[in-house]
């Protein structure tokens, strides 16, 4: 994971600026249309235009866990496209990766509630410095060492004739990891590599590390495998689709902490849509949409501060007091500030009884969109879909990067930004 771009401060910094290509971050649409292979006359030109602008070293491009998840397939009819889209990702952006989004807010978290003593050990959390998130595979690996040892035993009795008591067998079962002696091992060794790229995109390729793994059970020697394997977009995406099951189940794993925001999210936006409701028993709708535009700072504020409490509880496990003391900071968390303000402004948008912004899916899409949002401090140029960009025109303190609302217009913005850091 490269680190592209920190917020700058105007007053410094200027000449290193100058020579630092326009970071730019693409929505997921973007790739989509980007790697369409019937490009209509509009986008083709554009996508060109786009790529010469990287050779030249103008526009670099990064992208995010949550833009491969959004990417990645979530039916295997769709597989086809999905790959598409991974292969524009790659193209364009050549690994230059942003870090997850749930490191992002546990980092900023940290820090945030690091300025009281008690909490100071949070100042630094650590990042995994890939584009995703730290690795945990003991649970899962340990059943497979369990049922490798299983069927080493088994095979042993029946090879061998071997009638052991039980304590004999438990005693066998706890020394198979550690010994490379048993009989039929080397099948056992086939069986398990097959067992593990299953569950974890590995290169089978790599027979002895992987061998070793299976001899002595421990995921520190699995793990350089894998990340390696995640490293590679291509590789990871086609593992997916070929290991359907696993690869959705590791996928899962993967987003965890994002899964646990949204759905944070999405409760607030039904408690919200329930206390709509009950006004509308009382007034009507007209009144209820003037009172909205009448609190909307208000309600912003309320939650900012409120969800931020509730994600210093998921992501540090500390609770602490929603007294206005830990509430988001441009100079502290500017990318939290700049997630939580929008996420507001959409809640507020969608909870609305009339006219929702998303009534049938009840916005999941737009909560997605503000894990995007994450990475608006990070880039220099912001490419979002029209309903996104006048949120974050409109309401956002942090206005050192670009957002642009169109594709088509992208080449000439990072051009114009270019132009303007020339004359920094």
């Amino acid at each position: 994971m490269a680190k592209l771009r920190e917020p700058v401060d105007p007053m410094h910094g200027c000449e290193e600026v100058m020579h630092r290509p326009i970071v730019v971050y693409l929505d997921s649409q973007d790739f989509s249309r980007l790697s369409d292979a019937k490009m209509d006359a509009s986008i083709s030109p554009v996508r060109d235009k786009l790529l010469e602008l990287k050779r030249e070293g103008i526009a670099r491009f990064a992208f995010s866990d949550v833009l491969v998840y959004e990417c990645l397939p979530v039916k295997p009819e769709d597989a086809a496209l999905s790959l598409k889209r991974i292969e524009s990702i790659v193209e364009f952006c050549d690994g230059q990766s942003l870090p997850p989004a749930s490191e992002v807010i546990r980092s900023e978290l940290g820090l945030l509630i690091s300025q009281e003593g008690k909490y100071s050990k949070f100042a630094n959390q650590p990042f995994s410095g890939h584009w995703f998130p730290k690795l945990d595979l003991t649970s899962e690996t340990r059943d497979v060492e369990r049922n490798a040892a299983k069927t080493a035993f088994s095979n042993l009795k029946e090879t061998m004739g071997l009638s052991l008591s039980r304590n004999e067998r438990r005693a066998f079962l706890k020394k198979f990891k550690s010994s490379n002696k048993a009989d039929g091992y080397s099948s056992l060794a086939s069986q398990g590599m097959s067992d593990l790229a299953s569950l974890y995109p590995i290169d089978l390729s790599d027979k002895h590390l992987l061998a070793e793994y299976l001899r002595c059970g421990n995921s520190r020697v699995l793990l350089p495998l894998v990340e390696k394997s995640l490293g590679d977009l291509l590789f990871f995406s086609r593992w997916c689709v070929d290991n359907w099951d696993g690869g959705q189940k590791f996928v899962r794993s993967l987003r965890s902490g994002n899964d646990q925001t949204k759905a944070s999210l999405i409760r607030f936006y039904e408690h919200m849509k329930e206390v709509n409701g009950r006004a509308l028993e009382v007034i009507s709708e007209r009144e209820l949409s003037s009172m909205l535009a009448d609190k909307i700072e208000e309600m912003r504020d309320w939650f900012v501060s409120s969800f931020a409490a509730i994600q210093i509880k998921n992501f540090l496990g500390v609770d602490v007091p929603n007294d206005g003391r830990f509430r988001p900071s441009l100079v502290k968390t500017p990318a939290v500030l700049s997630w939580l303000e929008f996420t507001a402004a959409v809640l507020v948008r969608s909870a609305a009884v009339a006219h929702p912004r998303n009534p049938h899916k009840k916005s999941h899409s737009d909560f997605a969109d503000s894990m995007h949002v994450l990475y608006l401090p990070r880039v220099d140029i912001f490419r979002a879909d029209r309903f996104t960009s006048q949120i974050l025109e409109g309401s956002l303190s942090f206005q050192s990067t670009v957002v642009e609302p169109s594709l088509e217009k992208l080449p000439e913005t990072i051009h114009r930004a270019w132009d303007r850091r020339g004359a920094c």
